[in-house]
């Protein structure tokens, strides 16, 4: 039988990211952002534009939190002899190895 490859977004899909830099960007700047205020990835020219500051922090990523279900969600999937399962990220060079360290303690299904 041919194995099926999944792959899988990691920001917002397995970890908190957007929400959890919106709320460290609330508690600098006073501000009360939410998820559905951004619009658009990249710069919007609006306030939620203050949450890509954090995405250039490695604090930020060591400290990324997963979102409920991700782990039963992945090991559901990597349940099955018959599914490569990928994780994709994309993310600023210098930050790469902080994310792959934290796909592998997180998320131990998942073959390095």
């Amino acid at each position: 039988m041919k194995k099926l490859t999944i792959a899988v977004d990691f920001d917002d899909v397995l970890a908190d990211c957007n929400r959890a830099a919106l709320v460290r960007a609330n508690q600098k700047y006073g501000t009360n952002l939410s998820v559905e205020d951004i619009t658009s990835w990249g710069r919007t020219g609006n306030d939620t534009d203050r949450r890509l500051e954090y995405f250039e922090s490695l604090d930020f990523f060591d400290n990324q939190e997963m979102l409920p279900g991700a782990k039963e969600f992945i090991r559901a999937l990597t349940s099955s002899p018959n599914r490569d399962v990928l994780i994709v990220t994309a993310i600023q060079p210098p930050f790469m190895l902080a994310r792959a360290q934290k796909i592998l303690k997180e998320l131990p299904e998942i073959r390095p």
